[in-house]
């Protein structure tokens, strides 16, 4: 019997911990409405100007890690001047704004897999990445088209 509770108790709780999906402070300010936490995931960032709806732009990415780790990498190049290069996402925000337009930003998930690299597909979540970049709107999408042939990093993670 002591047993039995002892192990409902440890995977009770490992399950409420894996549960928790936002740990925004105030959750009507999540980014993703209270999905930051989930990790591996292929995402999406629309940019919408006060100007024009018609000259929406939209950036997409990966994070490895959670979504919440990533999104802060972003919102850092957004507020500081110094960062603009850091992104195609930081450079046309920055370009925007300096016309007097800043963009709002709309985040979505497309995609959401399991970590990992096999030797034989090699990254799955750089793998849709590449497929989503391949499939978008070429005159909507921010990204490069050499993104498609970088070198995955986690790749380098697993095996240097």
């Amino acid at each position: 019997m002591e047993i039995t509770s002892c192990n409902r108790r440890i995977l009770t709780t490992e399950d409420a911990e894996d549960l928790r999906s936002c740990n925004c402070r105030k959750k009507e300010a999540c980014p993703l409405d209270g999905q930051c936490l989930k990790a591996n995931v292929v995402y999406m960032a629309e940019m919408i100007t006060d100007k024009d709806q018609d000259q929406s732009k939209f950036y997409i990415g990966s994070a490895g890690n959670t979504f919440k780790e990533r999104y802060n990498g972003h919102k850092s190049s957004l507020n500081h001047k110094t960062k603009r290069n850091s992104t195609e996402l930081s450079k046309w925000y920055w370009d925007e704004k300096e016309k007097g337009h800043p963009p709002e930003i709309k985040w979505s998930i497309l995609h959401q897999t399991r970590a990992g690299y096999n030797l034989k597909n090699g990254c799955t979540l750089c793998n849709l990445e590449r497929l989503e970049i391949a499939r978008a709107n070429k005159e909507k999408l921010l990204n490069k088209r050499n993104e498609l042939k970088r070198v995955c990093p986690h790749y380098k993670k697993k095996f240097f």
